[in-house]
């Protein structure tokens, strides 16, 4: 029996290149589309969504028209026909998104284009482009497929108001373009960083790591604060009551010190301290100070609260409602008693003893500073602190610790003599400071605390020297630089 030949059976060649061309194909596509993918190429995910409609499509209506031959008016075939088209149609549209939008540059106008509109844009455009293919698939007037769909429309539109209206509400705030994500806005009661602006709402991340999800309506209708605008510094105060009768200008020094010292409250502009009023036996000064971002507030705003207890103390500063500690709950010369190799007899004793002080500070606070002056010999008391020194480049590098039972502080035994180290508490630390005048007086009555003294003195110069020594590294040039 003789095999048909093709040209007895028209539909046989469109079968097997359609049972052939079809697999190779989507093969082809799916690992062009992986590879653009891999490549972060704008076209990855067009490639993706035309291998999932748009030759599918195309091979369906091989199949319906060339291979079973289905008429070209048949209701089914037509309606993969548009289908098909508005694939193609949508395709297109993606693409010239990701061309135009999803590769611009920072600061561009085509990045300053919000996602919402470039989504309804393109939405409206496919809507266009469906009701044509429509007209010339079917071979029907558009026109009366304009008027069920405005029918439809105004049915749909009552139905939907509140989603309507949220959603017409997030364009409008998208084209105002009060708030961007990233920022960090107030609204509701609920204070977070914006991380979503979508058709229907606002979704906000809280310091509680809560996600709050805002109507755009809400937001239209009431009022919000963006306190990333118009610059992303935050600037705020803190009232904190002291005895009123301390000083003003003895509490304004002890504050505006406290605040300059604390990283992350910025110089310009400066901290301020104001008498905000006067409150009974109580004066209300107000701490005003102003943080790089405002998600640095809060964290500044426990520092300065902390940092300002330990103030207190050190400067004699009564708060209202925390008395300071008493002398017989804190008594210097007690303290020296655990230090062995500064005992001292009683007359030397009793000599010495207005010439010690007892200051306690808080994690992360400064003891000393580099090149800063030093009230006396420091002997930590409790708690751990850190030595640091900067290198001829302006580089910071760790000498050591010291903790309780060990002394820093060494160059006052010269007086006027300012601290060749920093001394950051790592956490709270209490020191007995034995003045320069006193501590004269203990190095003439024990050669052992001088030759401590001078051991640690000739240490720390060492380790000094070797930092200031160092030199950052000239870069070499690369071979293709050369």
């Amino acid at each position: 029996m003789d095999m048909p030949s093709l040209s007895a059976n028209p539909l046989l060649p469109w079968a097997i290149g359609l049972a052939v061309g079809f697999p190779l194909v989507m093969v082809a596509l799916g690992e062009i589309a992986s590879s653009a993918k891999r490549r972060g190429w704008p076209a990855a995910k067009v490639l993706a969504g035309v291998r999932l409609l748009v030759i599918p499509a195309l091979a369906l209506i091989v199949f319906l028209r060339h291979v079973i031959d289905l008429p070209a008016d048949h209701t089914g075939l037509q309606l993969v026909k548009t289908v098909f088209w508005i694939a193609v149609l949508y395709q297109s549209l993606a693409y010239l998104n990701q061309v135009v939008f999803g590769s611009a540059p920072e600061g561009s106008w085509q990045s300053r284009v919000p996602s919402l509109v470039r989504d309804l844009a393109r939405f409206t455009l496919v809507a266009i482009g469906a009701g044509m293919i429509y007209s010339e698939v079917w071979g029907k007037e558009i026109g009366a497929a304009w008027a069920a769909l405005g029918l439809g429309s105004v049915v749909i539109g009552l139905a939907l108001q509140e989603p309507l209206g949220n959603t017409v509400s997030g364009l409008i705030l998208l084209a105002e373009r009060p708030l961007a994500i990233g920022d960090f806005i107030t609204a509701e009661g609920t204070t977070g960083r914006v991380l979503e602006i979508n058709w229907r709402s606002v979704h906000i991340l809280t310091a509680d790591l809560e996600l709050k999800i805002i109507p755009s309506s809400v937001l239209y209708r009431s009022s919000f604060t963006n306190l990333s605008r118009p610059t992303k510094e935050r600037a705020g105060s803190i009232d904190i009551r002291f005895s009123s009768g301390l000083p003003p200008h003895h509490v304004k020094q002890a504050m505006l010190k406290m605040m300059q010292s604390i990283p992350g409250i910025l110089e310009t502009p400066a901290p301020t301290v104001d008498i905000f009023e006067y409150a009974g036996d109580a004066v209300v000064y107000r701490l005003g100070f102003t943080v790089a971002r405002p998600e640095g507030w809060a964290s500044a705003r426990d520092t300065v609260l902390t940092r300002a207890w330990y103030v207190a103390r050190r400067a004699g500063l009564d708060i209202p409602g925390q008395p300071l500690r008493t002398e017989d709950q804190v008594i210097p010369l007690e303290l020296l008693k655990d230090f062995p190799l500064f005992s001292v007899g009683d007359p030397l004793a009793a000599d010495i003893a207005p010439a010690l002080r007892f200051l306690p500070f808080g994690a992360g606070e400064r003891l000393v500073a580099e090149k800063g002056p030093l009230l006396g010999l420091y002997l930590v008391v409790q708690g751990e602190a850190e030595l640091t020194a900067r290198d001829r480049n302006g580089d910071v590098h760790q000498l050591g610790r010291v903790g309780r039972g060990d002394f820093f502080g060494e160059n006052a035994m010269v007086a006027g003599q300012p601290s060749d180290v920093t001394v950051t508490a790592l956490e709270d630390t209490d020191v007995l400071i034995i003045e320069p005048a006193a501590l004269q007086k203990l190095l003439e009555q024990s050669p052992r605390l001088v030759h401590a003294v001078g051991h640690a003195l000739e240490s720390r110069r060492t380790a000094l020297q070797s930092v200031r020594s160092l030199k950052r590294p000239v870069p070499t040039p690369s071979a293709d630089a050369a």
